[in-house]
């Protein structure tokens, strides 16, 4: 059949194209910076922090509906600075410090969103701290660094232990000793990138390995222009990101850098369509990232916005037609596959020439009744876009 030829050719001869794209999702219900942020199964949370006062309330984002909702508070005194990880269907929370007193703290606490229910664990046994960067490796989560107060660092880290409820110390951090660095998870390794050593801005990067409990240094984050503190890091898939941040000077940043931990080299990506911002939070759902909140300056410019992240993810072999990137998303795409600008009409196409018309408004195609498969999307002027439904 030549539909399908001609189908099947274009499939076997488009290029690859890497883009990501963010989109503005629903403010939060308060701006606030040093609060926590973590995704559980289909939500995301957010909560505690502080805009001009400590907080310790907790609200749950749900993509679907692009809204949040209140959920049970935070047991413990309202704060900023905490240390929040997930360790399975649970999260767990605590340190962190008292912007009023400037009083620090070592309670520790799990939240189940089942039950919207929290119960407190043992304390965290080294010094009490705010600033600290954490990571969740094989079902356990580390805490560590950070600052008892403005003048003493600490370089300790602790291992946690769900299942028992304890604590073990592991290797002390070699480094530097600093306040407010960049952690994440990959591959079942843990991070730390860039951070203070006051008055000194670090860009130095290390990789955690639990098996042999070591540090290793990495190269070094890409240039003296772009040290940072209070940045945000996630992981989506096997890949790791770093966003936002305070420079040197109290300015911010809005960038965003992709880790290769295979060439160990890092990748400037898309730029958050917002301002700059330190201190905001990040949380991942189903291959996409949400980053918001946070301040524009040192004690003022607090923020609410949302915005999720959607990679370029091409998994399939099958590379994407130049541009496709710019108009669809997110490829691969599950129920709805979204256009970034208005189309008079479009139909979607399978691998075999078989045409299906989908319902498309408000700039979405719903693809539920699609099998999951690689399509391409016709829209009005001809052109044609691959993608791959779930």
């Amino acid at each position: 059949m030549k539909t399908s030829l001609v189908i099947i050719s274009i499939f076997l001869s488009i290029t690859a194209c890497a883009q990501g794209m963010w989109l503005q999702r629903a403010d939060a219900p308060s701006p606030r910076q040093g609060a926590i942020g973590f995704g559980i199964d289909s939500f995301g949370y957010a909560g505690l922090g502080i805009y001009h006062a400590d907080s310790n309330d907790l609200w749950q984002y749900d993509p679907v509906s692009n809204s949040w909702a209140r959920k049970a508070s935070y047991p413990g005194l309202g704060r900023g600075g905490c240390t929040s990880l997930v360790i399975g269907s649970k999260a767990y929370v605590g340190l962190g410090y008292i912007s009023a007193s400037s009083q620090s703290y070592r309670d520790f606490w799990e939240y189940d969103p089942d039950l919207d229910s929290w119960t407190r664990k043992a304390d965290f046994p080294g010094t009490r701290r705010f600033a600290a960067v954490n990571f969740s490796l094989n079902g356990k989560g580390y805490i560590g660094l950070g600052s008892i107060d403005t003048n003493i660092k600490v370089a300790d880290l602790w291992e946690y232990d769900p299942m028992l409820d304890t604590w073990t110390q592991k290797a002390d951090f070699p480094g530097q000793y600093r306040l407010e660095g960049t952690s994440f998870s990959l591959n079942g390794k843990g991070y730390l990138v860039a951070g203070m050593n006051p008055p000194i801005m670090e860009r130095d990067v290390w990789e955690y390995d639990p098996s042999n409990d070591s540090w290793n240094r990495k190269n070094d984050f890409p240039s003296a222009d772009t040290v940072r503190l209070d940045a945000v890091g996630f992981t989506i898939g096997s890949t790791a990101y770093i966003s936002c941040g305070l420079s040197s000077h109290n300015g911010v940043y809005n960038d965003l850098w992709e880790y290769d931990n295979i060439h160990d080299t890092w990748i400037a990506r898309d730029t958050l369509p917002a301002i700059g911002r330190g201190g905001p939070i990040s949380f991942t759902i189903h291959g996409r990232a949400y980053v918001g909140l946070g301040t524009t300056a040192v004690g003022n410019g607090y923020t609410a916005d949302l915005w999720e992240y959607v990679p370029d993810t091409t998994h399939t072999g099958i590379s994407e037609i130049p541009g496709a990137s710019s108009l669809i998303f997110p490829n691969p795409a599950s129920e709805k596959l979204y256009l970034n600008r208005e189309v008079l009409g479009a139909s979607i196409i399978d691998i075999s020439g078989r045409s299906y018309e989908v319902p498309c408004t408000n700039r979405e195609v719903d693809l539920s009744g699609l099998s999951a498969g690689v399509y391409v999307l016709k829209v009005q002027n001809g052109k044609v876009y691959r993608f791959v439904k779930d």
